[in-house]
This record gives structure tokens, sequence and C-alpha cells, in this order.
């Protein structure tokens, strides 16, 4: 079961790592019989986690709590969790708190103010699940990307000049009756709206051209219409 995974702001302290296991396993150990205590794998910004079926999950860390019940509930939702089971569990986060301090009465106090955990029931208990997206490291995610704009080859001269010779020839089409306009004042009037129009027409042939040529051009021409 994958999850997200921030990265970490720096190497863990060994000692101090040891010590905070130390003071999880006595706080589940304080807590009762059915609390799991739990190392966390991967690069998530707390290190321990405590749970228990019928009461909910404590993620436990060395500082303050930094967005760290929103980021376990995505990440659970991300892996399936919240759809197998119908929701999450309680989820609460507590700093280890100093040695004349209980971590457990404080996860005791926490989980006063939370509701019992209301679950479906999945292929087994939520506990399992949660313990494996807590304990199992991200595997790498495959990032696809698009493939490297090549550089247009130029349209060959002889291409260009077909093109706009089919140009002329449609628009000499349309203009046809009204060049053959009797009155010679009007018929000199539309030659050169034809000669305009001709110019036009050359010239957005090839600003498209030139277009079709650019990044831009060759990205939009991939774009299904």
């Amino acid at each position: 079961m994958a999850g997200i995974n921030p990265g970490p702001d720096g190497p863990k302290d060994t000692a101090a790592d040891e010590a905070g296991w130390r003071s999880v396993e006595t706080a589940a150990a304080e807590l009762g019989p059915d609390w799991i205590p739990l190392r966390i794998a991967g690069a998530l910004p707390f290190s321990y986690a405590l749970l228990r079926e019928d009461v909910g999950l404590a993620v436990i860390g060395d500082r303050p709590d930094g967005g760290a019940v929103a980021l376990v509930k995505q990440g659970l939702a991300d892996a399936g969790f919240t759809s197998s089971f119908g929701g999450s569990p309680p989820i609460v986060y507590r700093a280890l708190p100093p040695p004349e301090l209980s971590l457990a009465e404080m996860i005791e106090a926490a989980f006063a103010l939370e509701p019992r955990p209301a679950l479906r029931d999945a292929a087994g208990p939520w506990t399992e699940a949660a313990r494996h997206w807590l304990t199992t490291p991200p595997t790498a995610v495959e990032v696809e990307t698009d493939p490297p704009l090549t550089e247009a080859r130029p349209m060959p001269a002889p291409a260009r000049a077909h093109i706009l010779k089919r140009a002329e020839v449609i628009l000499a089409e349309e203009l046809a009756p009204a060049l053959a306009s009797p009155q010679p004042e009007r018929r000199t009037g539309r030659r050169l709206l034809a000669v305009v129009l001709l110019l036009l027409l050359a010239a957005g042939v090839a600003a498209a051209w030139h277009f079709l040529r650019s990044p831009v051009g060759q990205v939009a021409a991939t774009i299904p219409g």
C-alpha cells in the first residue's frame, strides 16, 4: 500500500531515535493490551505510531504537529484505505514529551475527545492496513514524460509554391464573377481588391507555416480536435 512521502528535514539522531522508541514502547505497555507500537518507515515527518483497533491511531514525533494528521489521512486515502474501510479511524498527533511527563496519559487524553472508530469490515482489521502503510517504505513512482520536441524541417520550396499557387487559383475562382463586371471603374477596384486579398492569403499561409514549425505549433498539432 503506497503512500505520500514528503522529504525529511534531515538525518535522524540514532540515540534520540532509540530513546523515542523506548518511550513509545513504555506508553504502549502503560496503555494496556492490544496497543500496537510502530516505527515509521520512509520519510514521513514523524517517527512512531501507536494504534488500537477500537480506539484509533496516534502518530508521534519529536516536534509540534506540522499537519501530520492531515498528511496521514490523505496518505491513507491515496492508498485506498478510505475506500476499503469507508472512512478513517480517529487520528491524533502528539510530540514526544520530556521524561517527567507521561506519553500514555497524553494519548489517553487525546482520544478522550475523539469518537470510537466506525469503520466497515474489509479483508482484515483496519489496524493491519494502517500498519502496512506506516511501516512499508513507499515505492518509487515512475513519472511519464513527453518526448522532447524535435526541430521541424523547413517546407521545401516546391511545396510552398504549390500552396501559394493553389490559393491563387481558389481566390481567382471566387472573384471571377466580380472581375467580369461591365463597369470599368468597378473592374479596376475589384482587381485591386483581388490583389490585396491574394497578398493577405499568401501572408496567412506563410504565418501558419512558421507557427507549425515552432515548438508550440508542434504541440498544438498533436492535440485532437
